[in-house]
């Protein structure tokens, strides 16, 4: 049997970590402008969440 996992870089790391980060903010900023209720809107009060399999975050507004 061959191992096919490779190593990431530190820098594909951060590249992909910021990328992540990114979009889980895009998603927040998605969600307050398609919110119909004025105190989500105005409060800031929501939060987005990018999730794998396991239900473990791995970015997050």
């Amino acid at each position: 049997m061959v191992d096919t996992k490779k190593a990431i870089d530190p820098i594909t790391a951060q590249v992909l970590s910021g990328a992540l980060k990114n979009i889980a903010i895009e998603m927040g900023h998605k969600l307050a402008r398609m919110s119909y209720s004025s105190i989500i809107r105005e409060s800031n009060d929501l939060a987005a969440r990018c999730l794998m399999k396991t239900d473990s975050s791995f970015a997050s507004r």
